[in-house]
């Protein structure tokens, strides 16, 4: 039987490359989360322990203050210091309401694992954003 999270992950690009079964188990560590304009959801500085989808909403994205894009459903934020090990190298704030899922640290593991791909997929646009790239 597939999960209510299961059909909610498979929405998503990132995700497009894992099975059924990969997407059943990663839900295991998937929490829905909810946001109102306004709420800071990562700081910059802080250490990183989630990876965030957004399925509702939109979410801006601050860099020492300055908003350097906006991220609307269907985008992510938060791989860059859990690829890194390192810190959020931005504030994302919710810019409207909004619908999240939220992997944690081991979610993100089970989403990147065994896919070379996505990694690489990730990586790239890791740097894109670390380089300034607004899109």
């Amino acid at each position: 039987m597939v999960s209510d999270l299961t059909d909610r992950l498979r929405a998503f690009d990132v995700t497009g490359g894992l099975s059924d079964d990969e997407l059943e188990a990663l839900s295991r560590n998937v929490f829905p989360t909810r946001a109102v304009a306004g709420d800071v959801l990562v700081d910059e500085g802080q250490a990183g322990f989630e990876f965030v989808l957004i399925e509702r909403g939109t979410c801006s994205v601050t860099v020492r203050g300055e908003i350097v894009r906006v991220l609307e459903a269907g985008d992510y934020f938060g791989e860059i210091a859990l690829l890194e090990g390192g810190q959020r190298t931005a504030r994302v704030t919710a810019a409207s309401p909004c619908e999240l899922l939220t992997l944690t640290a081991e979610g993100f593991a089970q989403l990147t694992d065994g896919h070379p791909d996505l990694v690489d997929k990730l990586m790239a646009v890791a740097r894109e954003r670390l380089d300034g790239d607004p899109a």
